[in-house]
């Protein structure tokens, strides 16, 4: 996955000294911080460049580049499917990055993102900076039991379900029977109670969808689809009191 460096190095200096560097700034929340960092340590881990001459046509003056540090993000969207978008800029390169976390996927370049035609329907909200830093909410772990229906998965699942809440979003963790593996993922809930998650498990399995949560400590019923297609549906109970 790649962008391509087309900053001219004088303009790219001028850029480089008028914006502010959002993992570092502290005008995000703490949560939002800590996604401005995860999706500059991807973007070092997962993208590529190349250096081009002017010209009466562009003449590339190197090969695959790996970016040398973490770049900086300058705006940062969120969205409720688990992608992160975020403006950067790194090594005379300032592109767009889309990130997901809990499968470690990433698109470098809206080219790449808008070629996956199942990003269609994923809308961003820009994170927006406050005066100050907002205090962090507390983390909630809990372990819950789960019932799931996944076809390609085996069919009828149970087992428990290991949650990490904070504020309106989370992470999951299962352990899938018969060792077939474990999957992790990310879920966010929205004011009335419905919400997404996302799963990518250790066979390369995935899957996304929609929630209902019940009430306060009571579990949710949810629903979704796999990479193939395939219906996924579980309930999770309340929490053990």
């Amino acid at each position: 996955m790649k962008t391509i460096n087309l900053v001219l190095p004088v303009l790219a200096a001028a850029i480089a000294g008028c914006a502010t560097d959002l993992r570092t700034s502290g005008t995000l929340s703490p949560e939002d911080t800590r996604i401005a960092g995860r999706v500059a340590e991807a973007v070092q881990r997962k993208c590529i460049h190349y250096r081009y001459a002017e010209g009466a046509t562009l003449q590339k003056t190197s090969g695959d580049l790996k970016f040398s540090a973490p770049p900086q993000i300058r705006r940062l969207f969120t969205s409720l499917t688990g992608w992160a978008k975020a403006e950067f800029f790194g090594d005379g390169v300032w592109s767009n990055v889309y990130y997901h976390e809990a499968s470690d996927r990433i698109a470098c370049g809206d080219a790449l993102w808008q070629a996956n035609t199942s990003n269609a329907g994923v809308v961003f909200t820009e994170v927006r900076p406050a005066g100050a830093a907002r205090p962090a909410s507390v983390a909630i772990a809990t372990i819950r039991p789960l019932a799931v229906q996944w076809d390609a998965q085996g069919g009828l699942l149970s087992g428990t379900v290991r949650l990490v809440e904070q504020g309106r979003r989370g992470t999951v963790q299962v352990d899938l029977p018969e060792g077939r593996g474990s999957c992790t993922g990310a879920h966010e809930m929205q004011a009335d109670g419905r919400g997404v998650w996302s799963v990518a498990c250790s066979n390369g399995a995935t899957a996304a969808g929609t929630f209902q949560a019940l009430g306060a400590g009571k579990g949710s019923t949810g629903s979704g689809v796999d990479a193939g297609g395939g219906r996924v549906q579980f309930t999770i109970g309340p929490a053990s009191q």
